[in-house]
C-alpha cells in the first residue's frame, strides 16, 4: 500500500482475553462544546450541569456554552438535547490544532488527503460521505476499494484548490501542521478540520470527535472499546516492571534509505515502543535524527525495530517477504554492530509502515512489539488475529492475511 507521502510527513485471538473496561480514561475530556461537566462524553448529565449553572449551583466550564453564543442559558440545554438526538444543525469543538471550529450539520460531503483519514471514514461506515480525495489515496485499491475511486484534488503537498472548491465539501480534513495555506485558500467556502491522524495517542480523541461530527458515535465507540480492551490488557501486564526488566529498543526509520536514522521524543516509534512496555534508547533525542553507530553500540539495545515502507516493498500490496528478509539480513550483518545484544540474539524485527504509522492501525503494531519485547508475558497474544479482526470487522474487507501482505519480519511463528 503506497502510504509514502504521509510517512515523509510526519488485537489477541479471542474476546475472552479482553477485560470489560470503560471506553475512555478518567483523565480524558471530550473537547466539544456541550460537554458541560468536562468528562469524556456528552449525555444527560451535561443538561443537568447547565441547569446548575443557570441556578448558580454549578460553576461555568470552558465547554458549557453548548451553542457557543457567549452566554449560558436554556438554549445550551436545547443544543445538548439536539446533539444527543443527532438533530444538531451546528457543532463547535476544539480540533487538534487547538482551534475552536464551528461546523454546520449534517456533514455529508467530506474531502480527505491522507490514507489514515480514509481508513477512519471506512471504519466509521462513512465512506459514502467522502466526495474527493488526495491523489495518493487513488492508488490504494486493496484497503480502500470504494474511496479510492473518488475524484482527486491534487496531493497534500500540492493541492488543486480549484478542484477542491468544485466538490463543494462541507469539511476538509487535514492533520495539524500539514497543508499550510489551506484555510487561506478554501476556508471561506468549507471548514478545515485538523485532526491528528498520525499519532496513536490521539486515536481516541480523533475518533470520538468524528463520531459527533459525522453522527457515527456508535461506530466510534465500538472501535474505541475494542482498542481500549487490548491496550488496557497490554499495559496491565507490563506495568510495574522495573527498568531493568524492560527491553532497551533501538528504533530505525526506513534503514534501506538511510541507516541509523532513529525516532526520538514525540515520534510515532516512541509512542508505540512505550505503549508496548519498552524503553526507546533515543527517547531524549529529537523526533528524527541520524545517530552515530558508536552511540548505538554504547547503548547496547536488547531489541532493534525497523519500520519499512511500501517502496521496500512491504504492506498490503506485497505477497512475499523477500525484500524484508534482505533488509533483516543486512542489519544482522552490519560489522560494527556484531557485539550489540540485539544482533547477537537476533532480536531484530521489521514492521511495515502500513500498520506502523497510521493511528487507527497502531494497535496491530503495538501488539507485535509487545510480543517481541515480552514473549513470556504475551504467549496468548495473537497480533495477526487482531489484524484480521480489524480488517473484517472494522474495514469490512475480504483480505486473506495467510495469502497476502508483508507486515512483519521474521514471521511471528518463527521469530
Amino acid at each position: 500500500m503506497n502510504r509514502w507521502p504521509f510517512f515523509l510527513l510526519f488485537i489477541l485471538t479471542s474476546s475472552a482475553l479482553l477485560a470489560v473496561v470503560p471506553a475512555f480514561g478518567s483523565d480524558y475530556t471530550l473537547e466539544i462544546f456541550g460537554n458541560a461537566n468536562m468528562d469524556s462524553i456528552i449525555d444527560e448529565k451535561d443538561i443537568a450541569y447547565v441547569e446548575g449553572i443557570i441556578k448558580g449551583t454549578n460553576a461555568p466550564t470552558n465547554l458549557s456554552d453548548a451553542n457557543y453564543d457567549g452566554k449560558i442559558d436554556t438554549l445550551d440545554q436545547e443544543q445538548i438535547k439536539r446533539i444527543l438526538e443527532n438533530k444538531d444543525t451546528q457543532l463547535t469543538f476544539i480540533d487538534n490544532s487547538d482551534r475552536i471550529v464551528t461546523i454546520k450539520k449534517p456533514v455529508n460531503r467530506v474531502l480527505i488527503f491522507f490514507d489514515a483519514e480514509a481508513d477512519m471514514m471506512r471504519m466509521l461506515n462513512a465512506a459514502d460521505k467522502v466526495v474527493a480525495i488526495g491523489s495518493g489515496i487513488a492508488e490504494e485499491k486493496i484497503l480502500l476499494p470504494d474511496i479510492s475511486t473518488r475524484p482527486t484534488v491534487g496531493t497534500w503537498s500540492n493541492p488543486d484548490y480549484e478542484a477542491i472548491l468544485s466538490q463543494k465539501p462541507d469539511i476538509i480534513m487535514a492533520g495539524p501542521g500539514t497543508m499550510d495555506g489551506l484555510e487561506d485558500n478554501v476556508g471561506s467556502f468549507a471548514k478545515v478540520v485538523r485532526l491528528d491522524h498520525g499519532s496513536p495517542d490521539a486515536i481516541i480523541d480523533v475518533l470520538n470527535k468524528l463520531g459527533y461530527i459525522l453522527d457515527k458515535r456508535n461506530e466510534a465507540e465500538e472501535y474505541i472499546n475494542w482498542y481500549d480492551g487490548y491496550m488496557n490488557l497490554i499495559q496491565e501486564r507490563t506495568k510495574g516492571r522495573s527498568k531493568e526488566d524492560r527491553s532497551k529498543v533501538y528504533i530505525e526509520f526506513f534503514p534501506y534509505l538511510t541507516e541509523y536514522k532513529t525516532e526520538g521524543k514525540g515520534s510515532v516509534g516512541q509512542e508505540l515502543c512505550t505503549k508496548a512496555g519498552g524503553i526507546n534508547i533515543a527517547a531524549d533525542m529529537s523526533k528524527s535524527q541520524i545517530v552515530d553507530p558508536e552511540w548505538v553500540i554504547e547503548q547496547n539495545p536488547d531489541v532493534i525495530i525497523q519500520s519499512v515502507g511500501s517502496k521496500l516493498p512491504a504492506g498490503y500490496d506485497v505477497d512475499n517477504l523477500t525484500a524484508m528478509n534482505e533488509v533483516w539480513n543486512k542489519t544482522l550483518n552490519r560489522p560494527e554492530l556484531q557485539n550489540v545484544t540485539a544482533i547477537k540474539d537476533k532480536r531484530v524485527y521489521l514492521i511495515a509502515s502500513d500498520i506502523y504509522h497510521t493511528n487507527i492501525q497502531s494497535l496491530i503494531s503495538i501488539a507485535y512489539i509487545a510480543k517481541w519485547l515480552h514473549p513470556a508475558l504475551f504467549e496468548d497474544l495473537d497480533p495477526k488475529a487482531i489484524h484480521r479482526e480489524y480488517l473484517t470487522r472494522f474495514q469490512r474487507i475480504d483480505y486473506d492475511l495467510d495469502k497476502h501482505g508483508a507486515f512483519v519480519y521474521p514471521p511471528l511463528e518463527v521469530s
